[in-house]
């Protein structure tokens, strides 16, 4: 079997978790993402993303299902971050769907619109000035992509039912005492 067959293989078993479709015109022309479902929507949530009353259920909906990139690529945009580490906006958004796409969305709580979520709280924190005034670039970029996957791939269970039911994880994340 060809390289390329197993990781599409691989890719659609991850893209059937999520089975939203990406809904972007454009990823060059705008800093932050266009609105194709609800024109302005998007862009009035994405302002509110400083404020903790940021609503990321609200973002999920007008965004077609997809929070989780819409915010971060926003974020990098904000921070400059794309701009000081010359990333391409496709492909920073493409990552940010990869990781979206690791979030289990039949899980009730750790889904990607909790990493979504936890990651707007981290630009709340990030923005404060005991914060932002001691950080470089690459701790702000650390400390966003670490709020955007923190529970990436969370199968919605503890360790003690991971145990239990001698599910593989368990095993993986053992502490020897």
């Amino acid at each position: 079997m060809p390289k390329d067959h197993t990781c599409t293989g691989r890719f659609l078993t991850m893209h059937k978790r999520r089975k939203k479709r990406l809904l972007t015109r454009s990823l060059c022309h705008e800093a932050a993402l266009l609105d194709d479902l609800h024109p302005g929507q998007v862009q009035r949530i994405l302002d509110q993303s400083v404020q903790w009353k940021f609503n990321a259920f609200t973002l999920e909906n007008v965004s077609g299902g997809r929070c989780l990139p819409v915010l971060c690529v926003h974020l990098f945009h904000i921070y400059g971050l794309i701009t000081y580490f010359k990333l391409d906006a496709a492909k920073t958004w493409k990552l940010f769907s990869l990781i979206e796409e690791g979030y289990h969305s039949s899980n009730p709580y750790h889904n990607s619109i909790h990493a979504a979520d936890v990651t707007q709280a981290m630009h709340c924190f990030l923005q404060q000035k005991q914060i932002r005034d001691h950080l470089e670039p690459l701790e702000v970029m650390a400390s966003l992509i670490a709020a955007i996957a923190h529970d990436m791939d969370h199968p919605g269970v503890n360790q003690p039912f991971l145990i239990a039911t001698s599910n593989h994880l368990a095993a993986l994340y053992r502490f020897n005492t």
